[in-house]
């Protein structure tokens, strides 16, 4: 159990950290590595994960070759596993045996995590080049050529050509606001940015709505509460009303009494779509 407690919080504050409700996808691709490598050290040399230095080294990295490992001294259990191993003798066939469940454990993880997890997906590392304290790396300029590749259907040909100018022009902008503590997306709403780059601005927003974390999960689940028996024959449109619906009540903090009573102020709205999804919120809320 020493450890677990050791070896889980690593994997924890990865999934905690995705539970925010601010959009992170431009952080995914470097904090999959971050976890990856955080597991790595645990059991293998740190010379040899350190000589990974690309994402595609790392997912052709051999973890269970034992030269690559750690032995049994320097690998990490946890300080009470630690202190029973380095407290046993040679001839303890039962801390013997445990070490092998250590190594085997811990090989299976990272061939898991090696194997699941998109460390070489394109679109993943040149969302990391949107952050605007990447300005100025060497790679960003090509990262941001390739994102509209990536979301075609949000910039025309004309804006394309213009995207590619502004760019080249954000690389070298040292007029910006500091991000400091600002959300992403609202950094990249300012009126500045937008101003100076419309279509940069435009395409980076469009990206940052996309779902990476428990929110895709959990979208399945508000479904799954609404659609019965009962409910079999409503139409995509109103499935959709209802799970955007109560997206905003739970994004508000408010009950579905209280968005009703706003309806007046709700422009622009298919009216039997949204009454009939408020009916639907008080019967499975």
């Amino acid at each position: 159990m020493g450890l677990y407690a050791s070896v889980f919080p690593l994997l924890k504050s990865f999934v905690i950290l995705f539970e925010m409700k601010e959009p992170l996808i431009h952080l995914l691709h470097e904090e999959q590595v971050r976890l990856f490598k955080e597991l790595l050290v645990g059991f293998i040399k740190p010379d040899v994960v350190m000589g990974a230095k690309s994402s595609s080294r790392l997912t052709k990295l051999d973890i269970s070759s034992q030269s690559n490992q750690l032995n049994a001294e320097t690998m990490f259990l946890g300080v009470k596993a630690q202190s029973v191993n380095r407290k046993s003798t040679k001839k303890d066939f039962v801390v013997k045996g445990f070490m092998k469940q250590v190594v085997d454990a811990y090989t299976l993880c990272g061939k898991v995590l090696q194997d699941k997890l998109p460390l070489t997906n394109p679109l993943l590392q040149s969302l990391g080049a949107i952050h605007p304290e990447t300005r100025g790396h060497s790679k960003t300029l090509s990262y941001m050529q390739k994102l509209p590749t990536y979301a075609t259907t949000v910039l025309n040909e004309a804006e394309t050509e213009e995207y590619d100018q502004e760019i080249r022009k954000f690389y070298i902008d040292n007029s910006l606001p500091e991000i400091e503590d600002t959300r992403i997306d609202h950094w990249w709403g300012k009126y500045e940015v937008v101003q100076k780059y419309p279509n940069l601005s435009k395409l980076v927003q469009a990206l940052l709505s996309s779902f990476h974390g428990p929110q895709v999960e959990s979208s399945f689940n508000v479904m799954n509460d609404v659609i019965d028996n009962k409910s079999g024959r409503l139409n995509l449109e109103t499935y959709s009303a209802i799970q955007t619906i109560k997206y905003r009540l739970s994004a508000d903090g408010k009950i579905a009494i209280q968005f009703f009573l706003e309806l007046k102020r709700i422009p622009k709205i298919n009216i039997r779509i949204f009454v009939t999804a408020i009916l639907f919120v008080f019967e499975y809320s």
